[in-house]
């Protein structure tokens, strides 16, 4: 079958519709918004909203303040940057625009005349001022953000949506500001949702995973945590003692000058412990390539003072021998920024025993999920580090939560409570929602034009009583 190539002819279009015929009508967009938006709504993700307070003192024709934090909830989940950029995309979608609580009339004929007009004399914004939003961010109250994350996780319990069992804690910073987001997730073959986040300045990055885990062990009880993933900001013998008492797994990368990691080296000369070569499938930018390792898998180490003083400590049998650590050394070639090929070591410890060395390393590798699935996606599809949306505290906090929020409610999309609809990545979701009115094309013979529905009714000459679009009222032959 040979392709037909059509070519954009408004006015001959219009022509033909004013004389009451066309040859097709196809709709361009099938929106999966109203899918998003059930599962949404069971999720509870508009009631959690409602805990995010704005100080700000009103006049009765002022935005109200949940209609402003919805449209804040939304720009991430339709990938708008930040609300610079809101009157271009999410202004001009009156279907989500309508889904978020907007009256026709407040679409049409906007909010009061409070800065809506700009020193090039355009005309105002509808339905309101880009910096109502700006304003609404520096206004949030603190203390209320703490407790739209307590609900929004409490939500994600009571539906049964943290049932993987693993979970990984990693940190990144915020472009421009001393702020560092650390997000406690779940990996594995569990929908990654991030289950908890912090925002704080720098190095404290330990408290604020050791206090996550304790409010989800709290929360969830400590045999829902089967196993917990870190790397070397969250190394703390103490903290590993009292997560093997309380039966928690947990695997951390250790650092080259530690002890343990001392310790470990020596046992690799006993041919039990020795390495074994152990080849796998791995992604890089997405092709997959083998990639071969040496693992030595060690057990019952102590060589970690704070690590047996705080197990002792907490033990309820003293004078039962310290169980110790396992351990695994992971020897690979890598090639370095030189563009040369050397040999390191790196290692991992364990508070309980793993069935083997290769059942380690690929324990480990799922917490290389945060990275992909977890910070990968809130930055490419959320602008997380570098779209902060202001400067102020409450702007950045804000933002965080909501992309953060956004993220999960994309999570959402890929279990039983988010219908059939399944997406790839938070920066996909696009593909799946309208950012601009949705439009048929209207072809005539080998012509066509984009129309959005008020468009096509009002070239029919059907008179639309009230109009989202007042230019329609005359619109060109």
């Amino acid at each position: 079958m040979g392709w037909i190539q059509l070519r954009e002819n408004r006015q001959r279009v219009r022509k033909a519709l004013k004389q009451g015929y066309v040859d097709e009508v196809v709709a361009c967009r099938a929106t999966a918004f109203d899918e998003l938006v059930g599962a949404m709504n069971a999720f509870g993700y508009w009631e959690q909203l409602e805990e995010i307070e704005i100080a700000l003192e009103k006049d009765e024709d002022d935005v109200p303040s949940a209609l402003l934090l919805r449209e804040l909830a939304v720009l991430p989940l339709l990938r708008i940057p930040n609300p610079y950029q809101a009157p271009t995309y999410l202004f001009q979608d009156h279907g989500v625009l309508r889904f978020l609580g907007f009256t026709l009339a407040q679409i049409r004929d906007g909010f009061n005349d409070k800065g809506v007009r700009s020193t090039t004399g355009q005309a105002r914004m509808r339905p309101h001022h880009r910096d109502t939003l700006y304003n609404g961010l520096k206004a949030v109250e603190l203390p209320s953000i703490p407790r739209f994350r307590d609900a929004h996780r409490q939500g994600m319990i009571e539906h049964d949506l943290l049932t993987g069992g693993i979970f990984a804690i990693d940190g990144t910073g915020v472009r421009h500001s001393d702020y560092h987001v650390v997000i406690l997730q779940q990996v594995g073959e569990a929908v990654p949702f991030v289950v908890d986040w912090r925002v704080q300045g720098p190095g404290r990055e330990l408290a604020a995973g050791r206090e996550m885990v304790s409010t989800l062990r709290e929360e969830l009880g400590a045999a829902a945590i089967e196993w917990l993933l870190m790397d070397g900001a969250y190394v703390d013998g103490e903290w590993l003692a009292k997560l093997q008492c309380q039966e928690i797994g947990a695997a951390v990368r250790v650092y080259t000058e530690m002890k343990i990691f001392e310790e470990m080296l020596s046992l690799t000369s006993f041919p039990e412990s020795g390495f074994e070569p152990y080849t796998y499938v791995r992604t890089i930018q997405g092709h997959k390539e083998q990639h071969t390792v040496e693992l030595a898998l060690l057990h019952d180490m102590t060589a970690w003072p704070s690590y047996w003083k705080a197990w002792r400590k907490l033990s309820d049998d003293p004078s039962t021998d310290c169980p110790g650590l396992s351990g695994l050394l992971i020897r690979e070639e890598r090639e370095n920024e030189a563009g040369e090929t050397e040999q390191i070591v790196w290692g991992l410890v364990f508070t309980r025993p793993v069935a083997s060395r290769e059942a380690a390393f690929e324990l480990w590798r799922q917490r290389w999920g945060v990275e992909n699935q977890g910070f990968r996606e809130l930055n490419q599809g959320g602008w997380l580090e570098s779209q902060t949306w202001g400067r102020s505290e409450a702007a950045i906090r804000t933002s965080i939560a909501l992309k953060i929020g956004a993220h999960n409610c994309y999570c959402l999309m890929r279990t039983p409570l988010g219908a059939e609809l399944a997406v790839t990545g938070l920066r996909d979701l696009q593909h799946h929602l309208f950012g601009s009115p949705p439009q048929v094309m209207v072809i005539v013979e080998d012509e066509y034009v984009l129309m959005t529905a008020e468009e096509l009714v009002t070239s029919l000459g059907v008179e639309v009583s009230t109009l989202l679009d007042p230019t329609l009222r005359e619109s060109p032959t």
